[in-house]
């Protein structure tokens, strides 16, 4: 029996407020995984972000890509992938837009530190003096333009402006309102494309859903790909289907 491979972004994906997901859900990832098809997590969250998956609901993954493909584990929490971003490079960043009404983080692989913004208890991040990396383990960096008066252009035009300049260190991604950067070669459509060849998935089994740009790569290599009704249009574009609910497809993928 062929397997069926549906990486899924968590945030506005499989997700609704408050870390909750829907029952109809739950109740199809199970009857997925029964089949002993292959679920893996695609998101920008850490490993500890993601733990409750399985605590509260149930739901076991088999492999994950976290910190958009920074870091990839398999079910064990084996290590599959790990990359850094440099420190120095983060700090320019930082400099030339702390300025702004915009909370600023970065990620170890197991940490979230907070640099900038309010002091609201915001993904249970450190807070640390302000303007100081002082890390060299980062795996992800975050900026969060939900209380700026920045419009989705401006902040793609800030995207456009990090990706000319260091091009060949980084990776950028706009998510919604936030600015998602990744060390080089890092995303999670490189991500799925890994863990399928890894575990010998074929490619035409895949399927990919997401909500937001930074899951863009994914539908680009997958062979049916699914984003929602109330996303930005130009994403709609890059999809094979629309639905209302992450319900929708993995249902429809049960049925291939």
């Amino acid at each position: 029996m062929k397997i069926k491979l549906l990486a899924t972004d968590l945030d506005g994906t499989l997700l609704e407020h408050k870390n909750r997901i829907k029952s109809n859900s739950i109740k199809s990832i199970k009857k997925f995984k029964e089949d002993k098809n292959f679920l893996v997590i695609s998101t920008g969250r850490h490993l500890g972000e993601i733990e409750f998956l399985k605590n509260e609901y149930g739901i076991e993954w088999d492999a994950a890509i976290t910190l958009n493909g920074s870091v990839i584990v398999d079910k064990n929490k084996n290590i599959l992938i790990k990359k850094y971003i440099s420190r120095e490079i983060l700090q320019e960043i930082y400099d030339t837009y702390n300025k702004e009404n915009i909370d600023i983080f970065f990620s170890t692989e197991k940490e979230v530190y907070k640099l900038s913004g309010s002091k609201e208890y915001t993904r249970n991040a450190k807070f640390i003096e302000e303007g100081k990396i002082n890390r060299e383990n980062i795996v992800s960096f975050n900026m969060n333009f939900t209380d700026s008066n920045k419009s989705i252009g401006q902040i793609d035009e800030i995207v456009k402006k990090i990706k000319d300049k260091y091009r060949y260190e980084i990776d950028v991604f706009r998510n919604t309102k936030y600015i998602d950067i990744a060390p080089i070669g890092c995303s999670k459509g490189n991500g799925v494309k890994y863990i399928s060849e890894y575990f010998g998935i074929n490619k035409t089994d895949v399927y990919c859903i997401g909500d937001s740009w930074n899951d863009a790569s994914m539908f680009e290599i997958a062979a049916a790909s699914a984003t929602f009704h109330n996303v930005e249009e130009k994403l709609k574009s890059k999809v094979d289907m629309v639905v209302d609910e992450f319900n929708d497809f993995i249902s429809k993928i049960i049925e291939y």
